[in-house]
């Protein structure tokens, strides 16, 4: 009888997990994209960054998938190690909502959802991805297996024996904390073990000290799924975050355990009921938690930074994982941020020096021109491997998707040579030098040239980043305006230079003029990329 009773518990703890899996599979696939543009455009301020974590787990179902999501930003530069943290203080916040909807009596409808999981099941049929039958029945399943667990315990309340195991673990507080906090690293999710000790809790076989244990001991236990991915090889960035994040969480835990009866009085006043006792612990532990460490998460950032030293090298472009392949919505947005990353490095790292070395060349300079590029050409490689892997993995690209993947190719490929014109500009300006010309006017009619061309650069990166077509337009249409201007300039410089004699550089200076007017042709080109014209 007791073999058949645990037996229908474990089923329900399965089908609870299933559940919880189902249900954050679904909210990816109908929000996933909406997700990731939420961690640009709210972990920028602390308050953002906990907002973030609270809603991306309410929509995933699951605090660990959110928190290993933050760890992956980190690591690629995203967000800060501070703002981590803090999305992790929100996510710890957010993954108390599954255990406080099966604590409420809507677990009785779980077949009505199930019911209406196969419905949407049959009517999604044919669409590529699916999401909405899945979170219904994702929601179902967690539902029913919770009420598995109420049944099954109800029948193990009878059990001598089984009452005396839980006896034993209530007398000592240790046990409980262990228990909570083994289990969960063990699975992996905290909410399925609070879940189980909620059930024990409603038939009075958990006293009120013990279930705020488990309680304690599952959310320290929550840190072991970002720390296995941290410490198995992954980034010091993210040993950082995980030591940080264990920190936190043992941290809060140490303190409730010291001011446990306090603790459970102010729980007590919030519900005394049995079935909401404990869930409310968990949401108000986390509360005080995130209240406690909020303020300090820059000063602890600062404190792993210095614990934990980069040892390793950055990869060359960390947001292509392959992991992401199969996925052609992330796998496109990580390309996108590669891309724009590129962009970026061409407009800091490269044009700002060339200007100066256009007026002034030094050793230096060209030296560190020459790096940047050599950085500009690994992220172009790395880009177009990525997104031409993503085709072979995946033949069945949507229309959208397949034209958004050109797209970036197309723009990887004509930044790279964009970088390539800039530097054959620098030594064609080199050559120059060494011949020992370069006169007042040739350095004011190129200098006017080159500003042109940082302008029209600092616009492409505004249409890139914003995808504004209007600004993309703009970038085309004044690509004559520059190519007249390189003309008069040309003619300027022919006119001056031919009433100087013995001038051995005329064709140099034209070799320059004509390098200038390429990058002003490269730059109209990628606005009629931005706008689909390839």
């Amino acid at each position: 009888m007791t073999g058949g009773l645990l037996l229908e518990l474990l089923a329900g703890l399965a089908l609870f997990s299933f559940g919880l899996t189902e249900t954050a599979d679904g909210v990816g696939r109908l929000a996933g994209g909406w997700l990731r543009t939420l961690v640009l455009r709210l972990g920028r301020t602390p308050w953002g960054a906990v907002a973030l974590g609270t809603l991306t787990t309410v929509l995933a179902g699951s605090s660990s998938a959110i928190t290993v999501m933050a760890v992956g930003f980190t690591s690629a530069g995203v967000l800060t190690l501070a703002r981590t943290l803090d999305v992790m203080l929100g996510a710890a916040i957010g993954t108390t909502l599954t255990v406080q909807l099966v604590s409420f009596d809507w677990i009785r409808y779980a077949p009505l959802l199930l019911l209406a999981g196969m419905v949407l099941h049959f009517a999604e049929r044919g669409r590529r991805q699916p999401g909405a039958a899945r979170l219904v029945l994702g929601f179902g399943l967690l539902f029913y297996g919770m009420l598995e667990m109420i049944g099954a315990v109800h029948g193990l309340a009878g059990s001598a024996a089984f009452r005396r195991g839980l006896a034993a673990m209530a007398a000592a507080p240790a046990a409980a904390f262990l228990a909570g906090l083994a289990v969960t690293a063990l699975i992996q999710n905290s909410a399925t073990v609070i879940a189980l000790a909620v059930t024990f809790s409603l038939h009075h076989l958990l006293p009120l000290d013990s279930g705020l244990l488990v309680v304690l001991g599952a959310n320290v236990g929550s840190t072991a799924a970002v720390t296995y991915s941290a410490f198995l090889g992954g980034p010091a960035a993210a040993r950082r975050a995980a030591m940080a994040y264990v920190f936190m969480k043992a941290g809060g835990a140490a303190l409730a355990v010291l001011a446990l009866p306090w603790f459970a009085r102010l729980d007590l006043a919030l519900s005394p009921a049995p079935g909401r006792v404990l869930a409310d612990a968990h949401t108000l532990f986390n509360l005080l938690n995130a209240l406690l460490f909020l303020p300090w998460t820059g000063r602890l950032a600062a404190a792993v930074n210095r614990l934990v030293p980069d040892r390793t090298q950055r990869p060359v472009a960390p947001l292509l994982d392959p992991r992401y392949l199969d996925d052609p919505r992330e796998a496109l947005e990580r390309a996108r941020r590669e891309v724009e990353r590129m962009a970026r490095l061409i407009g800091q790292d490269i044009l700002p020096p060339w200007l100066g070395y256009l007026h002034q060349p030094a050793e230096g300079t060209a030296r560190a021109l020459h790096q940047a590029e050599a950085d500009v050409d690994l992220l172009h490689h790395a880009v177009a491997v990525f997104l031409i892997a993503m085709a072979h993995r995946r033949a069945g690209l949507a229309e959208s998707e397949r034209l958004e993947q050109i797209r970036l190719l197309y723009l990887a490929n004509h930044l790279e040579h964009l970088a390539d014109g800039l530097l054959k500009a620098a030594a064609t300006r080199a050559k120059l030098a060494q011949r020992g010309f370069w006169s007042p006017d040739v350095d004011r009619g190129m200098g006017e040239i080159a500003e042109d061309i940082r302008r029209q650069y600092g616009r492409f990166l505004e249409a890139l980043t914003t995808r504004d077509p209007g600004v993309a337009a703009a970038l085309v249409q004044a690509l004559p305006g520059i190519l007249r201007k390189e003309t008069e300039v040309r003619l300027y410089i022919l006119t001056r230079l031919a009433e100087q004699e013995g001038v051995p550089a005329i064709g140099t200076v034209l070799e320059l003029s004509d390098d200038l007017a390429v990058i002003g042709q490269r730059l109209a080109t990628l606005g009629r990329v931005l706008l689909g014209i390839y």
